[in-house]
Order: C-alpha cells, then structure tokens, then sequence
C-alpha cells in the first residue's frame, strides 16, 4: 500500500502544485491514481491462506468465513469450488480430501466466526 500512496502523492505535487497544471489532466490523474490505489485495496473472497500440508495432502488451504458477493463462505460447495479454483494452476485435477472447522467466536455483525482447513490431493 505504501507504492500506491507514494504515486499519489507524486502525481498530486505534479499536478497540482501552486495551482499550476491543466484542470482536465488533473482529473484525469486523480482518477487513474484512485483507481491503482483501490485496485491495491482489493482482497480476494474467502481470504484464502496457503497452510503448511498434512500427510496424504498436496496442499492445505485455511479460509475464514468472510462473505463475499456471490460467495458464501458457509455452503461447502461454494468453498470447495473456490478453493479447488485457486489451486486450479498447481494443481489443475484436484479434489477436497478433508475439511475441518475451527470456531472462533463472533464476527462484529454477530455471525459465528469460522475458520475452514481444506485439504486438497492432485
């Protein structure tokens, strides 16, 4: 995040710096870097975290049960599909061999908080 605040903070000395500078270009700059620096905020659904693998496991994959558009971390369908996708290049033939649940308590919004382990064979 520190790459994007810094390319803000030059592209708003260089365009706005003692009024100078075209009032179109500086709209222009202040979208482009808006949008690099939104584009640099973004997460991916599931916050899916690459965990160290079990014995009979190629890969481990620990995901909480953050919502997401079109996504709903607590149906296993959905999990396993995204999961099972964002292994799709390392893993192209996968396929879930276990999952456990680790409950973590409450969200702020009161859902119950859940950590899901997936454990993928290729």
């Amino acid at each position: 995040m520190a790459d994007e605040a810094r390319l803000f903070l030059n592209f708003f000395l260089i365009y706005n710096r003692f009024g100078e500078g075209d009032p179109f270009m500086q709209a222009k700059a202040l979208v482009l870097v808006l949008s690099v620096a939104l584009a640099g905020c973004q997460t991916q659904s599931g916050d899916i975290e690459v965990a160290p693998p079990v014995p009979g496991a190629d890969h481990a994959l620990q995901m909480s049960n953050t919502p997401d558009v079109g996504y709903n971390p607590d149906d296993k369908e959905d999990r396993e599909r995204h999961a099972l996708n964002y292994l799709r290049t390392r893993c192209p033939a996968g396929r879930i061999i276990k999952e456990s649940v680790i409950e973590t308590g409450t969200s702020d919004l009161g859902r119950p908080a859940r950590t899901y382990m997936l454990y993928v064979k290729c």
